[in-house]
């Protein structure tokens, strides 16, 4: 739901007008629910904020209010409007809150494994969670798909505009709009699973995250890797025999060799579905999170992009211990893009980040080649990237606006960089 805020009363409460009027939200012992269909009510959660201008409050990220909504007591005036009580930060009076009760129902366009999709000129205004969504599917091109704002709406999504599991082939998104989404505007990545048994030729392997359960990510045939979850650095590689779905979750695998020296305990990926991703001519602006979120194992190219995100534009993030979304990039170019003002909110700490491993191996990165070349970046703070586990970083060509703070670019367990004149690296 949207509310507006209307005042900081006296009483210590935030009043706040619900843009969708009485009917959508509903009191229960102080506490405050979204009004699904046929009576059903879902505990508001999250809740993120928007200036009338359409962008994220500068500074701010989740949770606004300075605490999770549903700590928060509410009660209801004669008018209909919600006094919120407990807030720890007053939101300015004409701000828009978006509260959330962070459930994923269903998606704008929901794809398992398929090949040869095409999606063209399709708008999503609004969703209860991703905007398109394939998994285990291949050669997927999106071009004019994009989630733009209805009238009198700040948000459209309820979480990313794309996402991408256990994919292969290619995956071109191009000519795309991607705004007031609840998080990123791509996601793309494999599934870490955790092997939690073995034997002879056999290892049971478990699928972790919930919300990642149920996928038939292994056949036979497939070429796998063994990790250590802190570093996730290969020591292993196998051949999948035969596949056995247990149930939801666990999942039996014999091998054509024999899996002494794999550990019970370490993270299984499937290499073999590598995607090649083309990301141009879009515009990412005005949401919650970051721009992308890049774990595949092909070549990327990022190119001829306009970002004005809250977050971090471009991040690399993949790990084995929480979200066990697997990828670690091989061959990336970040060209031609223009970086406005990003960062200016929560999550993330530079507008390029590559996520740090908890642990690291002397000699070996978890990415390959990344090449930010040719972009221009008006800078809202100083941090223009953090790049960490790479064996290879290129930085080149780039104009940079800087703010009063100037510039700051740190490279960390890195093999080579290669960065333009009158920017100064740091660790």
């Amino acid at each position: 739901m949207q509310g507006r805020i209307l005042a900081h009363r006296e009483d210590g409460a935030v009043e706040m007008e619900v843009l969708g009027g009485r009917s959508v939200f509903s009191l229960v012992d102080g506490r405050l629910y979204y009004n699904f269909n046929e009576g059903a009510k879902f505990h508001c959660g999250t809740n993120i904020e928007f200036n009338p201008q359409g962008e994220i409050e500068e500074g701010t990220g989740d949770n606004t209010f300075g605490l999770w909504v549903g700590a928060m007591r509410y009660e209801e005036t004669e008018e209909g409007h919600l006094l919120a009580y407990g807030a720890k930060r007053m939101p300015p009076v004409g701000n828009i809150v978006i509260i959330s009760a962070t459930r994923r129902l269903g998606a704008g366009i929901f794809c398992e494994e398929s090949c040869g999709i095409s999606v063209k000129n399709f708008t999503v205004h609004g969703c209860f969670g991703m905007g398109f969504i394939a998994q285990m599917c291949s050669d997927i091109h999106l071009d004019g798909f994009s989630t733009v704002r209805a009238e009198g709406r700040y948000h459209t999504a309820d979480a990313d505009a794309t996402h991408f599991v256990n994919c292969s082939g290619k995956v071109t998104v191009e000519n795309c709009t991607f705004e007031g989404m609840l998080d990123d505007a791509l996601n793309i990545h494999g599934i870490y699973t955790r092997i939690v048994g073995k034997g002879g030729r056999e290892l049971l392997v478990r699928e972790m995250h919930n919300q990642a359960t149920g996928i038939r990510i292994y056949r036979p045939g497939d070429r796998v890797q063994a990790l250590k979850p802190a570093p996730l650095i290969p020591y292993a590689e196998l051949t999948v025999h035969t596949v056995e779905y247990i149930n939801g979750e666990i999942i039996r695998l014999t091998f054509e060799e024999s899996v002494e020296g794999i550990d019970v305990g370490d993270d299984l990926e499937n290499i073999s579905h590598e995607t090649d991703l083309i990301f141009r001519n879009n515009t990412v602006r005005n949401n919650r999170a970051r721009g992308m979120l890049i774990a595949n194992r092909g070549s990327t190219v990022i190119e001829d992009c306009y970002f004005h995100t809250s977050g971090t534009s471009v991040k690399f993030e993949s790990d084995g211990e929480y979200w066990f979304e697997s990828g670690g990039t091989t061959d990336v170019t970040i060209r031609r893009n223009k970086f406005d003002g990003c960062k200016h909110g929560g999550w993330g700490t530079a507008v390029i980040e590559c996520q740090a491993r908890r642990e690291t191996l002397e000699g070996k990165y978890f990415h390959r080649v990344i090449r930010v070349l040719d972009n221009e970046f008006l800078m809202y703070n100083k941090r223009v990237c953090l790049i960490d586990n790479v064996g290879e970083f290129v930085f080149r060509g780039n104009r940079i606006t800087p703010t009063e703070e100037g510039l700051e670019l740190i490279v960390r367990h890195n093999g080579t960089a290669k960065v333009q004149g009158g920017v100064e690296i740091s660790e």
